[in-house]
């Protein structure tokens, strides 16, 4: 019954896309001779991304348990994908991936629920299905903290290739029983970070547009709101809707001021941290596409969502101009940030990740880190959840199998 909720759901939300288609460390000194901008306040004890340690405070250390084959199968064949994200709704992961393995190799974004030992409780295909003019690409997750179920999705068409910024962000919410809370689509459009169209069109007709791809979910004030970055520009746009589908924000925030006019923001995440609503970003100097370093901070925002408040505290260090270092996933524990991120090497190459704890009572001191992926990828996506006193990784292998990882927290 619950498969048939979700195809349903998968239906109304496919409808209304169509309904809606006129309206997606380096040393100091290194830094220095890079670029121009504002010093930064490093956490106590930062860390590189290249490092990898055990825990340096008598608080908590990560223990991996397992790790797990999570590709759902259907009619004896696996229905591999990519970019999968996740969130954790009681004592249960709802892992959502966009695939192509499909009758009609159209991509979708597919929908499996797992209980807390990664065992599949539940696999739904079709949770959305694209043509060839809104394919899905991105998608972001997140909870009211109860019973609901959210996404935040890119779609993209060919623009890439036709030098057309169409791609767009949509977002639909659902009971943990499939029920349909809101759907709302094509509430940005964007232009994607892409090589092929930045060689194709030229630079200025990438960085000159939003880009809709990595959308940032959170929920907050008893809004579902999403961020997404202004291409090549240290900007953010957040949206806010309230449990009816109805825009209740539209914000901008501009971080030159703390992080350089030439800096670009990466993939971010939100948490809410002491009632407060934090982002934990990269930010980049560098062009868009090609050499340039990322570090990882955490910037407080004000409580409407509209300005940063205070300096920016940094917690990973990019080690040199060949990684980009990139966050993926932001939750809360007790008094602790847990993040994934991946240390990205040229073109995917030579690239992990890793599962990485802070004391936001020390101002971000770092107490521990595991490595969570240790292959080339060619997705910057990790994502992470937690329940109890366990912490979910997952991600995709080489051939795009979906991969759970379980580390215990103790």
């Amino acid at each position: 019954m619950k498969k048939v909720l979700w195809y349903i759901i998968g239906a109304v939300f496919l409808f209304s896309a169509f309904a809606f288609a006129a309206d997606k460390p380096a040393t100091d000194s290194a830094k220095a001779n890079a670029v121009n901008y504002p010093s930064l306040p490093m956490a106590s004890s930062s860390v590189s991304s290249s490092s990898v340690s055990s825990s340096t405070a008598n608080s908590i250390s990560l223990e991996k348990i397992g790790e797990y084959d999570v590709t759902p199968t259907s009619a004896g064949v696996k229905i591999k994908g990519h970019r999968p994200d996740v969130v954790a709704i009681g004592s249960q992961l709802y892992l959502a991936y966009a695939s192509q393995d499909t009758p009609s190799k159209q991509s979708e974004v597919n929908l499996i629920v797992l209980d807390k030992d990664v065992k599949q409780v539940s696999f739904s295909e079709g949770l959305f299905r694209g043509a060839a003019a809104s394919m899905p690409t991105d998608i972001r997750t997140y909870s009211d903290g109860g019973s609901v179920f959210w996404y935040a999705l890119e779609t993209t068409s060919q623009g890439m290739h036709s030098c057309i910024c169409n791609n767009k962000l949509n977002m639909a919410a659902y009971q943990a029983d499939g029920n349909l809370v809101f759907s709302k689509t094509n509430i940005a459009m964007g232009c994607p970070i892409y090589f092929l169209m930045i060689n194709n069109c030229g630079t200025k007709a990438v960085t000159a547009s939003w880009a809709t791809d990595d959308p940032t979910p959170m929920y907050y004030n008893h809004n579902y709101c999403v961020a997404i970055r202004k291409n090549s520009s240290p900007q953010l746009q957040i949206f806010c809707l309230n449990s009816k589908g109805n825009q209740v924000a539209d914000n901008k925030i501009d971080f030159s001021d703390i992080f350089g006019k030439d800096a670009n923001l990466s993939q971010n995440a939100f948490v809410v941290i002491d009632g407060q609503p934090w982002i934990i970003t990269g930010a980049e100097h560098g062009p868009p596409v090609g050499d340039g370093y990322v570090s990882v901070y955490a910037v407080q925002l004000s409580s409407n969502l509209s300005s940063v408040v205070g300096q920016p505290i940094e917690i990973v260090s990019s080690p040199n101009k060949e990684y980009k270092t990139r966050v993926v996933a932001a939750r809360m524990y007790k008094n602790y940030l847990f993040i994934t991120y991946v240390n990205r090497g040229k073109d995917g190459a030579d690239s992990k990740g890793y599962l990485a704890v802070f004391d936001t009572t020390k101002k971000f001191a770092h107490v521990t880190q595991q490595v969570a992926l240790d292959h080339s990828i060619a997705d910057d996506h990790l994502p992470m959840a937690i329940i109890g006193d366990q912490a979910y990784v997952f991600h995709e292998t080489e051939d795009k199998s979906l991969i759970g990882e379980i580390f215990a927290i103790k």
